[in-house]
């Protein structure tokens, strides 16, 4: 894909506080990130895979992954665009009542600098305690991985949420 003026999001690296931004924008001294335009044509190549199928005793397994070879115009590597990303989630009938759905997260090779390589693992659950009421679990980022999708904007560590639902 071949992007005119493409829109991205540069920050000032964590460690050098210089910009991470391919086209020579520098955020202001006042912001240590904002949107830039990347003059010139910036070029999008890569490559998706998905897979989904159904496992006796398992339940539903997606599969995705994603490679990405993004450049601006001036052959520097578009931020804030990891090479590799994917996704592997399992979604299970433990009962008939309770559902259960395990997915992991990954990303590599990230071109801002103040990213590292990651993996995180989720897990929900569900319980239907009638035909219109169902009561739920879900624990995001279960192993409290120290990660970041954009330089200087923390993700949140492990999270625990309960509730329950209603239709009529």
């Amino acid at each position: 894909t071949e992007i005119d003026n493409a829109i991205t999001y540069c920050t000032r690296n964590v460690e050098t506080y210089a910009p991470t931004c391919p086209s020579g924008s520098i955020p202001s001294a006042d912001y240590d990130a904002m949107y830039t335009n990347l003059s010139g044509k910036s070029r999008n190549r890569g490559l998706e895979l998905s897979a989904q199928t159904f496992i006796p005793n398992l339940g539903n397994v997606n599969f995705g992954y994603t490679k990405v070879m993004g450049r601006a115009a001036s052959g520097a590597r578009i931020p804030n665009a990891p090479t590799h990303s994917a996704n592997l989630s399992i979604q299970s009938s433990i009962t008939q009542s309770l559902e259960s759905t395990i997915q992991v997260s990954y990303s590599a090779d990230s071109p801002n600098l103040g990213i590292k390589d990651y993996a995180v693992v989720n897990a929900a659950f569900s319980y239907a305690l009638s035909d219109s009421t169902l009561a739920y679990l879900r624990i995001e980022n279960i192993f409290d991985e120290k990660y970041t999708v954009i330089e200087d904007f923390n993700t949140a560590p492990r999270s625990i949420y309960f509730g329950v639902t209603q239709n009529f």
